[in-house]
């Protein structure tokens, strides 16, 4: 599995449309994301306790290849372009791993 990492800065004007485009009934966000099924598990979105304009996701990815074809994919493209819409700034962190499990000596 791999987990593809966001940093999303949403100004104060944003915040309500950035948490609608989020919510897993209706949001736009949500409902583009399940087009990317069954390569795309899930997404979790995380709200920072220190800053009300941070927020962070992390995308829950079947494999790497996976997350690489779902560039070109109209889906993902029309959801980059409605975050981007949304957002004063987007860090892609990049995609992470657990590392392998170290067996005891």
């Amino acid at each position: 599995m791999i987990h593809y990492v966001r940093i999303y800065i949403v100004s104060p004007e944003q915040a309500s449309a950035f948490r609608l485009a989020w919510r897993h009934d209706i949001g736009v966000c949500c409902q583009l994301a399940r087009t990317l099924q069954p390569h795309l598990l899930a997404v979790d979105l995380l709200h920072s306790l220190n800053s009300d304009s941070i927020w962070l996701s992390i995308e829950f990815w079947l494999d790497e290849a996976a997350l690489l074809r779902s560039a070109s994919l109209p889906a993902r493209i029309g959801l980059n372009s409605k975050l981007h819409e949304l957002c004063d700034s987007i860090i892609d962190l990049g995609a992470f791993t657990f590392p392998p499990r170290l067996e005891p000596a």
